[in-house]
C-alpha cells in the first residue's frame, strides 16, 4: 500500500460509478500476498456496481479494509435509471431489494431527505456526514447514532431513523 511509513491509516471512499473502480482496485489488493492492513474505512456510497457481480466480489474486497460500509437508497433516481439502462440491479439502489454481505455493514439511507434526483445524500446530509465522520474517526460499528438495526431474509442491515 503506502510506501509512506507515517501514513498509519488510510479511509476510501467512492460515490456512484467510481465504486466500479474501488471494487475492481479492493478486489485486486485481495489478491496480492501483501498486507493492505494500513485501510481502515472504505465507505461505498450510491455504488453504481451490478448488485450480482457486486456480491460474487463482496467476499475478496470485504477482506481488505478493517470495515466496509455500503449506503444504499430507494430514492437515487440515476441508479433507477442506471438499472432501467444496463438491464440489472445495482448494489445502491433498495428497488427490488437491498444488498446485504455478513462481512460489511448495510445502511439504507432512503429516509434522508436529499436532492431533486436523491442522489446526494452521502454528501449534503448532516446525518450522513456524521455517520460518515463516526466511522472514520471512531472505527465504530452500527449502531450507530441515529441507525435502526433491521432484518432481511435473516440478514442484518441498518435503517437511518430521522
Amino acid at each position: 500500500m503506502s510506501r509512506n511509513e507515517k501514513v498509519t491509516t488510510i479511509h476510501l471512499i467512492a460515490h456512484n460509478m467510481g465504486n466500479r473502480a474501488l471494487v475492481r482496485c479492493l478486489e485486486e489488493i485481495s489478491r496480492e500476498s501483501s498486507s493492505a492492513a494500513q485501510i481502515n474505512q472504505v465507505v461505498l456510497a450510491a455504488p453504481d456496481v451490478d448488485a450480482g457481480v457486486f456480491l460474487q466480489l463482496a467476499d475478496a474486497i470485504a477482506t481488505v479494509p478493517k470495515r466496509t460500509t455500503l449506503y444504499a437508497s430507494s430514492s437515487d433516481r440515476p441508479l433507477i435509471i442506471s438499472k432501467q439502462f444496463h438491464g440489472y440491479p445495482r448494489a445502491g439502489d433498495i428497488g427490488e431489494a437491498i444488498v446485504i454481505h455478513d462481512k460489511m455493514d448495510t445502511i439504507d439511507a432512503s429516509a434522508i431527505s436529499a436532492d431533486i434526483f436523491g442522489h446526494s445524500y452521502y454528501g449534503s446530509s448532516r446525518t450522513v456526514l456524521h455517520d460518515i465522520y463516526d466511522l472514520f474517526r471512531n472505527g465504530s460499528p452500527p449502531p450507530r447514532f441515529g441507525l435502526e438495526k433491521a432484518v432481511l431474509a435473516g440478514k442484518s442491515y441498518w435503517i437511518f431513523r430521522p
